[in-house]
């Protein structure tokens, strides 16, 4: 009881020095399964490019995060008074204007619990994606900081749909690391699939140090995102499912599903289908060369497009009028040269959006930006 006062005691002094800055950085977002999480930007991050073994150094990323049990312990104080569900750690936004130091307090005896008795759940916001654990995972998390000096998490990305997460408990200045495998719980990632995934049927494998592979689902969400739950920390791997456990999976809704669940199942699919088109979103950007304007593009992960729709004017909010300048013959067009009707002097705008063709209905995805440019 005198660990839990002296906790709420050192959270009460704090109110005073950080509320002004959590009502700045104060943020709830709701998770996939509903979860409200409280984003909280207490964190010390570095991140390096690691050359790859061909001597290039794209898309290789090492980042490692430092979380101390006083911090967490001050996240989670702000998640409950926003009578969040969880807390997450911000790492995505610029370490220079985080801070984080070390204490000797812990909340040992005082874990943050919510309404429910359940322990706080404790995430990541990465440049990757969302790390989210349960209740059970996250308690085990903060014991084992308060058996060290806090947690050291390390996460990666050597390529598109492979995503590499472990966790380690920070020792005093001589002693190794030590790294954490789950012992209880389950951990949730959301992740965002290649291109060459979109509208692909597929899974997750994660492999851990010394242990054998195994394979989650990868459920789609609706902007384009995957959420895999996962009851161990290491690799993963987003992939297509092979033949055999695409047939597994059909075989098991055959015998488990009644027609009126199949036909339920087939309208959730299209519904979350139509609502990912809808959700996609497109960037666009000009460059101009005498007597030619060129249009490119690029289109958001997760769903496909059947082909895309160009609208010009030359006015920056009307006259696009309802029929499209140009219409691409695929989906996977990124660029356009328009070297018609063009008059010299004159500034033309654009926007863009996809179609795709659903049971015989077209759906559209967002529009993009506009971008303009004027003729030379």
């Amino acid at each position: 009881m005198k660990k839990r006062h002296a906790f709420v005691t050192m959270i009460a002094a704090l109110i005073i020095v950080l509320a002004s800055a959590a009502v700045c950085f104060a943020e709830v977002i709701n998770m996939q399964d509903g979860t409200e999480v409280f984003i909280a930007p207490y964190c010390k991050k570095t991140t390096m490019q690691v050359p790859t073994p061909d001597g290039t150094e794209q898309n290789r990323y090492l980042s490692m995060v430092t979380i101390s049990a006083d911090s967490f312990s001050q996240a989670a104080y702000y998640a409950c008074m926003h009578k969040a569900q969880g807390v997450m750690i911000d790492t995505s936004i610029s370490s220079e204007t985080l801070n984080i130091t070390d204490s000797d307090v812990t909340v040992e005896g005082a874990y943050p619990v919510i309404d429910d008795g359940r322990v706080l759940r404790f995430g990541l916001k990465t440049q990757f994606g969302y790390i989210l654990f349960d209740s059970a995972s996250s308690l085990e998390l903060l014991q084992k900081a308060e058996q060290g000096k806090g947690l050291e998490f390390k996460f990666s990305s050597t390529r598109d749909n492979r995503f590499t997460l472990r966790c380690y408990v920070r020792k005093p200045a001589g002693e190794t690391s030590e790294m954490i495998k789950l012992m209880a719980g389950n951990v949730q990632v959301i992740l965002t699939p290649g291109e060459n995934l979109a509208d692909q049927d597929i899974i997750c494998s994660v492999s851990e140090l010394n242990m054998e592979s195994a394979s989650f689902d990868a459920v789609r969400n609706a902007d384009g995102t995957v959420t895999v739950t996962s009851d161990r920390l290491g690799t993963f791997n987003l992939r297509k499912k092979t033949v055999s456990e695409a047939e597994e999976e059909e075989e098991e809704q055959e015998v488990t599903q009644t027609p009126e669940e199949e036909a339920e199942a087939a309208l959730a699919a299209k519904e979350k289908l139509i609502a990912g088109v809808k959700a996609t979103t497109i960037k666009a950007s000009t460059t101009a060369n005498k007597g030619r304007i060129n249009l490119s593009w690029k289109k958001s992960a997760g769903y496909s497009v059947d082909y895309f729709q160009i609208f010009r004017s030359t006015k920056k909010t009307t006259g696009y009028g309802t029929k499209a300048f140009y219409q691409t013959k695929t989906g996977l067009a990124k660029n356009y040269m328009n070297s018609k009707s063009l008059k010299r002097g004159t500034r033309y705008y654009y926007k863009i959006r996809g179609v795709r063709i659903i049971d015989g209905k077209k759906y559209y995805t967002k529009w993009s930006n506009i971008a303009n440019r004027t003729a030379i």
